[in-house]
């Protein structure tokens, strides 16, 4: 996973800011199993640096943030359907989770793309459907549902931090 660094900087504006407390991929992009990063380690900066060697998986962990937000990568080049890490077994399903914060409300947003997954009952693949699903977390970490589905979760998203993907 790429090392992560800090560089703290005084705040431009004093604006609400969104600020990612963990990051968890499961079968996406470069990351054949599940790898986390947690943010937490880099509370109080208001500049982090994402640094490692080519390959790394630095690009991975942007599109992993803008694919759990809005359901689409951070290249507009890419699609959402081309995230699934072609290395890692079919049974483990692709997913993206995000816990972020926003003033003083804890959300957490889970997205999986549409794939192809092993059979539950014989052999072969099917197609799994794409899904996403936001809540909001109180004090102890309880969720509480806020919506489901791809795209009711990225409007709801578009209208939580007020501006798109793009």
């Amino acid at each position: 996973l790429a090392r992560l660094a800090e560089r703290a900087l005084p705040s431009p504006c004093p604006c609400i800011a969104m600020r990612p407390c963990k990051l968890t991929m499961t079968a996406f992009a470069s990351f054949r199993t599940t790898q986390e990063v947690d943010f937490a380690a880099f509370e109080g900066a208001t500049l982090l640096l994402i640094h490692g060697v080519t390959g790394a998986g630095k690009s991975s962990i942007l599109d992993a943030i803008c694919f759990a937000l809005y359901g689409s990568p951070a290249d507009p080049e890419r699609k959402s359907v081309d995230l699934r890490c072609n290395r890692a077994p079919l049974e483990l399903l692709t997913r993206v989770e995000l816990e972020f914060v926003l003033g003083s409300r804890r959300y957490r947003v889970m997205r999986e793309p549409e794939q192809e997954r092993s059979k539950k009952k014989g052999s072969g693949t099917t197609r799994h459907a794409s899904d996403a699903t936001i809540w909001e977390l109180d004090a102890t970490g309880r969720p509480t549902l806020l919506t489901s589905g791809a795209s009711k979760v990225s409007d709801y998203v578009t209208a939580l931090l007020g501006f798109e993907v793009e």
